[in-house]
């Protein structure tokens, strides 16, 4: 596995209380640049989502998309009867020297909805090296 210089850091965080319908296509909660200076960088994504509440009697089935200009790079979800955060992990390589926008998309399954609370992810990227 290739080591990297990190060179560029971006990200996006939010605190506002967003409610999900569930069942509904997946809903965009952060969104942000990031500039990939060299073909031959290595880029790590890390975060996390924190589901405050949902309106449905049993578990629901929460999960959340990681996308890079419309391509999904991760994706993870989780079933709960209570609150719960989930966190965000991906790595890339060899992605294009240009600038790409992410975006963290949550998506539920079941009746009712889901309250999405604090929710936070950052890129750090760098030429790779051997």
């Amino acid at each position: 596995m290739p080591l990297f210089v990190p060179t560029n850091m971006q990200g996006a965080s939010s605190s506002d209380e967003v409610t999900i319908p569930l069942g509904e296509d997946p809903f965009v909660v952060l969104e942000w640049g990031h500039l990939i200076e060299s073909e031959t960088s290595l880029l790590f994504a890390q975060g996390k989502i924190e589901l405050q509440a949902f309106s449905t009697d049993g578990p629901v089935t929460f999960g959340y998309v990681l996308m890079v200009d419309g391509v999904i790079i991760d994706i993870a979800e989780s079933s709960a009867t209570t609150p719960l955060i989930l966190p965000i992990g991906a790595r890339q390589e060899d992605l294009p020297a240009e600038h790409l926008v992410f975006q963290v998309l949550v998506t539920g399954e079941g009746a009712g909805s889901l309250v999405v609370g604090n929710r936070e992810c950052m890129t750090i990227s760098g030429p790779a090296i051997l």
